[in-house]
């Protein structure tokens, strides 16, 4: 909800934009990178879930295309209802 406040008020905002998540993802998930993502990790549960016949599991969080898949559906990568948000490939 945060996003939605500061986004109206125009207060600028800065996004990795999704190629650079994903190396941060794979390269730090052991320190808490996305950490919140899952409520298996969040918990310290194994990766995977219930889910059957899906092809992306929401708590299969050492899948990584299953990871992006739900970030790619973030509401700040959503550039028809935000394209004023600055998204940045490298910490340079």
């Amino acid at each position: 909800m945060s996003v939605f406040e500061q986004y109206a008020a125009n207060i600028l905002m800065l996004f990795p934009n999704q190629d650079f998540l994903r190396d941060l993802y794979v390269k730090y998930r052991d320190i808490d990178v996305l950490s919140q993502l899952s409520f298996n990790q969040v918990y310290g549960l194994k990766p995977g879930s219930f889910i059957e016949g899906g092809k992306h599991d929401p708590n299969d969080y050492e899948d990584v295309d299953s990871i992006m898949h739900f970030l790619r559906l973030a509401d700040f990568y959503d550039r028809e209802q935000m394209p004023e948000l600055t998204y940045f490939s490298s910490f340079d």
